[in-house]
């Protein structure tokens, strides 16, 4: 009988060849192509981050998201148009101007959140609001506010008014057709 021999177990996967751990499927020249040319796409990167604002996002994103729309549009590299740096900057550039166009987050909430409405600006509209319904047939006043103020629908409305859907609509467009017409009189004089 033979000793056995210990089985080496597992191999680890080889670590990747860029320091920012992007690997490509099976080992694919283009990926490899594409990892090389990861210090130019940094370099690049890093210059427009200076001069510009992208939010927050770091460098390693940006070179992250090139080196991954790069892999995805692979496909679209013409050799005979360019080198593949050049089309590879190409994108990083793109993907820094989406980041930079992007707003800052949570910039609508916050702005949003600190913006208090004026309570005599709040006053003039409700009472603008007011002074233009009731102006409005009383029948067609009430179908307006349950549908907008009270979020009723279209057949909560028809069931509860005992009128058909189509009637309800066409009073509701009626109400809404006036009120512009109200204001649309207004601004003109």
């Amino acid at each position: 009988m033979q000793p056995k021999t210990p089985s080496p177990g597992p191999q680890a996967p080889p670590a990747p060849a860029d320091p920012a751990g992007a690997s490509f499927p099976g080992g694919d020249p283009f990926g490899g192509e594409l990892q090389q040319l990861t210090p130019q796409l940094r370099a690049f990167l890093g210059r427009l981050q200076s001069g510009g604002t992208t939010y927050g996002t770091s460098l390693d994103d940006l070179v992250q998201e090139t080196l991954a729309r790069g892999w995805r549009s692979r496909t679209s590299f013409d050799a005979q148009r360019g080198t593949l740096a050049t089309w590879l900057l190409r994108i990083a550039f793109t993907v820094y101007l989406d980041h930079r166009a992007a707003p800052p987050p949570d910039s609508t909430a916050r702005e949003a959140a600190t913006l208090e409405p004026d309570p005599a600006v709040a006053a003039a509209a409700r009472e603008h609001l007011v002074h233009l319904l009731a102006q409005l047939d009383p029948r067609e006043r009430h179908l307006l506010l349950r549908f907008h103020r009270d979020g009723r629908s279209i057949a909560e409305l028809a069931s509860e008014t005992g009128l058909n859907s189509g009637t309800v609509k066409s009073l509701l467009h009626r109400a809404r057709a006036r009120l512009w017409a109200i204001e649309r009189r207004k601004e003109d004089a």
